[in-house]
């Protein structure tokens, strides 16, 4: 048997101890990690948020008319019991309407007390962690101004924001405790859940708006108005919704309040296809306010540029189509859109669109 050279002893000592620490480092770091994960546990806590969205204007004459949404949430991990919730309008002349829902469903109860000129004051006997209690409010108003809003429970005061501010004095927070590579880990997680709760949020919007359509281009504008009334007191409304209801309400004649709904959509509208669904919308009101071809005509040209589905839309709608019959100057128009040359703009792959 050969004689084995210092420098090979070297080699294969470095190899072992580099082993021996490396399976050392795993065991102490699976430990911790037991530790961290299993064997300690956190003080349970409630933890009470609340969020404010921004106002949608229904109409810019005086008084003007808003909507918005409260919501108040349990981030912590105990459940809040007695939880108060005030909001004041100061300046406001009154709350016309309001509606209340619970993440956890029609099964949760609560108090509800209207208080003078506009505000509204619940009470919610015990919310749950995760739970969330939501409260939308059209407010009629002279000059628009934020809302004071109170929020507290037995243990707790309700904080403002995403986050809510935690106090020094509760000692070193989880991620103090977690090893750096722990935290990197965290933190990747949360952003490939952040990727996919978008991605899901895309994919699964609100089939109702898609419906409140359909029925307001098969010549039922009365039930599509007030489906989508629903969806926005619920949720709060978006370009599509508020062009939709615009078109609603000039076909049952109440041309002021399409008027308001325009403009709010307009303001609203984020992206090619929102815009022109708000244009596509927007063509049909003017025609049915002023008979107008030539405007219905420009707004219809520049629906269809920022979205090809604007035709499919003219061409699938039973409404449209009526309107075409008993209006020869917008069939006229329609016919000269129809002749014209689609747009050269790639598709966007990926299914059928919101409306």
């Amino acid at each position: 048997m050969p004689a084995t050279s210092n420098g090979e002893l070297t080699n294969w000592r470095a190899y072992l101890i580099g082993g021996v620490v490396t399976l050392a480092v795993t065991i102490l770091g699976g430990i911790g990690v037991y530790y961290l994960t299993v064997l300690r546990e956190p003080v349970p806590t409630e933890r009470l948020v609340y969020r404010l969205t921004p106002v949608v204007t229904f109409s810019e004459s005086r008084p003007r008319v808003f909507l918005q949404t409260l919501s108040v949430k349990n981030e912590g991990s105990l459940a809040a019991e007695d939880v108060q919730v005030a909001i004041r309008y100061e300046d406001a002349s009154g709350i016309r309407d309001s509606s209340v829902s619970f993440s956890s469903g029609p099964t949760a109860s609560y108090i509800e007390k209207d208080s003078e000129p506009a505000g509204k004051d619940y009470t919610i006997p015990d919310l749950a962690p995760g739970e969330e209690f939501t409260a939308s409010f059209l407010v009629e108003t002279e000059e628009q101004t934020n809302p004071e809003v109170f929020v507290k429970s037995t243990e707790s005061l309700g904080t403002s924001g995403a986050t809510g501010d935690q106090d020094a004095t509760e000692g070193r927070s989880a991620a103090e405790d977690l090893p750096a590579s722990l935290l990197l880990a965290l933190l990747l997680q949360m952003l490939l859940l952040a990727m996919l709760v978008v991605r899901r949020r895309v994919a699964s919007w609100d089939n109702r708006n898609n419906v409140a359509f359909r029925l307001l281009h098969q010549g039922l504008p009365g039930p599509a108005r007030k489906l989508l009334q629903r969806i926005i007191l619920e949720k709060g409304g978006n370009a599509l919704q508020l062009s939709n209801i615009a078109l609603c309400l000039a076909l049952e004649r109440d041309f002021d309040a399409a008027g308001g709904y325009i403009r709010a959509a307009l303001d609203q509208a984020s992206g090619r296809h929102a815009h022109a669904v708000a244009l596509f919308n927007q063509a049909l009101v003017q025609f049915l306010v002023n008979g107008d071809p030539g405007s219905a005509e420009d707004l219809l040209h520049r629906a269809i540029k920022k979205s090809k589905d604007i035709r499919q839309y003219l061409s699938e709608s039973l409404l449209v189509s009526e309107l075409r019959s008993e209006k020869p100057e917008l069939d006229a128009v329609l016919r000269r859109l129809e002749a014209s040359p689609p747009s050269n703009k790639a598709a966007v792959p990926g299914g059928s669109r919101r409306r």
